[in-house]
């Protein structure tokens, strides 16, 4: 069953890719300026999301892993050495 789904989903993305892609221009078009400051952030930002729904995680969760959670993991280090 859980095969079926994946597979299901994979058609989806693959019949609505021409939209996803579409909506990933549209949406750096509405943000220029922060398109242009960092220019890969949120076309990669959409592009991880479409994929986590693809493999049934939570929509952002691989973005925020990968790319703001070890910032935020810095952060809590720094937090508990001033308090030692």
């Amino acid at each position: 069953m859980v095969r079926w789904v994946s597979v299901l989903r994979f058609l989806a993305v693959l019949l609505v890719s021409p939209v996803i892609l579409i909506s990933i221009a549209i949406a750096c078009l509405l943000h220029p300026v922060d398109t242009a400051r960092r220019p890969l952030q949120r076309p990669r930002r959409l592009a991880m999301s479409v994929a986590d729904w693809v493999q049934g995680v939570p929509v952002g969760y691989s973005y925020w892993v990968r790319y703001e959670a070890a910032a935020m993991l810095d952060e809590i280090e720094v937090h508990h050495e001033d308090a030692s």
